[in-house]
């Protein structure tokens, strides 16, 4: 019956195979891009469990306490 607090704890998400911490377990997209060095305007892919692909908005929130976080950056095109 322990209520396990999250104070001191670290949740850990993974972006383009960059691990990173973050001491909160809710965190926005728009953070992840921030601590990721993603320009907001470039966008984020969630990347779930079974491989599906999902494009997040940075006011997203997602919770890494119930479940490790995996993104992507958005692909830019070039048009030549």
């Amino acid at each position: 019956m322990s209520n396990q607090s999250e104070e001191g704890r670290s949740f850990c998400y993974v972006v383009d195979g960059v691990q990173y911490e973050s001491s909160h377990p809710r965190i926005t997209a728009g953070e992840i891009m921030d601590s990721a060095g993603i320009p907001r305007e470039v966008g984020l892919i969630e990347i779930s469990e079974d491989g599906t692909l999902r494009n997040v908005g940075a006011d997203e929130t997602f919770n890494l306490a119930q479940h490790f976080g995996k993104f992507k950056r958005c692909p830019s095109f070039n048009r030549g």
